[in-house]
C-alpha cells in the first residue's frame, strides 16, 4: 500500500473531514437532539470521529477499527441518535480503496457485523439492519471499484512507458546499424585504395568520421531521453 503525502491528498482528506463535521453539526438542528445530555464524553466522541479520518490515507485499517470503537462507545453510552456512523462509512470505503482486497473484505464484514449487532441490541427493526448492511456493501463495492480503476490506469501507464522504450530501442538499432554498415563499407574501401588512390581513401575516412559522429550523437540523444523519462 503506497503512502502519499501529496498536497492534493491532504486537501481531499480535509474536505472529507469538513463534510462529516458539517453533517454532525447540522443534524442536531434538524433532528432537535439534546446536545447537553451527552456532555462531555459524547462531545469528545463526536469530535474524535471525524478527526481520526485525517489518518485514513496512511492507516486505513487502524482508522476503521478506531471508528468502529468510537461508534460503538457512543451508542453503548445511550446518547441520542447522531450520524457518527458516517465517519465509519468513510473509513470502510477507504479500506476497500486502499487496503489489500482480502483485508478490505474482512474489514467490511467486521463493519457489517458490528452494525448488525448494534442494531439488534438496540431493538432496531430488521428493515433498518438490512438497509445499513446494504449501504456498507455498496460502500465496499465503490471502494473496490476505485481501487481497480487506479490499478488499471497504473498498468496502462506502465505499458505506455514500456512501449515508448521499445520504440526508442528500435530507433537506436536502426540508426546505429545504418551507421555501422556505412563505416564498414567505407573502411573496406579505404583499405583497398590507401596505396593507389590516397585521395579516395581520405574521402572514405572522412565519411567514417562523419558517420561515427552521427551515431554518437544519436546515442547521446537517446541516453538523455531515457534519463529524463520519469518511468
Amino acid at each position: 500500500m503506497a503512502l502519499s503525502w501529496r498536497p492534493r491528498g491532504l486537501v481531499a482528506d480535509a474536505l472529507v473531514v469538513l463534510a462529516v463535521v458539517g453533517i454532525l453539526v447540522l443534524y442536531p438542528l434538524v433532528g432537535q437532539v439534546d446536545l447537553a445530555s451527552m456532555w462531555p464524553l459524547g462531545h469528545v466522541l463526536l469530535v474524535l470521529a471525524p478527526a481520526v479520518l485525517l489518518l485514513r490515507r496512511w492507516r486505513p485499517v487502524l482508522v476503521l477499527l478506531a471508528e468502529l470503537a468510537l461508534t460503538w462507545l457512543y451508542f453503548a453510552s445511550g446518547y441520542p441518535e447522531m450520524p457518527i456512523y458516517v465517519a465509519c462509512i468513510v473509513a470502510v470505503y477507504t479500506v476497500a480503496d486502499r487496503a489489500h482486497p482480502l483485508i478490505a473484505l474482512a474489514c467490511g464484514a467486521l463493519a457489517i457485523a458490528g452494525a448488525a449487532w448494534q442494531e439488534i441490541t438496540t431493538a432496531m427493526p430488521p428493515g433498518d439492519i438490512l438497509m445499513i448492511t446494504g449501504w456498507l456493501l455498496m460502500v465496499v463495492a465503490f471502494g473496490a471499484a476505485a481501487r481497480s480503476r487506479r490499478a488499471f490506469l497504473a498498468a496502462a501507464e506502465r505499458r505506455a512507458v514500456i512501449e515508448e522504450r521499445l520504440r526508442i530501442a528500435r530507433d537506436v538499432h536502426d540508426a546505429v546499424g545504418h551507421a555501422m554498415s556505412l563505416i564498414n563499407v567505407q573502411a573496406g574501401a579505404a583499405l583497398h585504395r590507401i596505396d593507389d588512390r590516397p585521395d579516395k581513401a581520405e574521402e572514405a575516412l572522412a565519411t567514417i568520421k562523419q558517420a561515427s559522429a552521427e551515431a554518437l550523437r544519436e546515442l547521446r540523444a537517446t541516453v538523455g531521453e531515457l534519463r529524463h523519462d520519469p518511468g
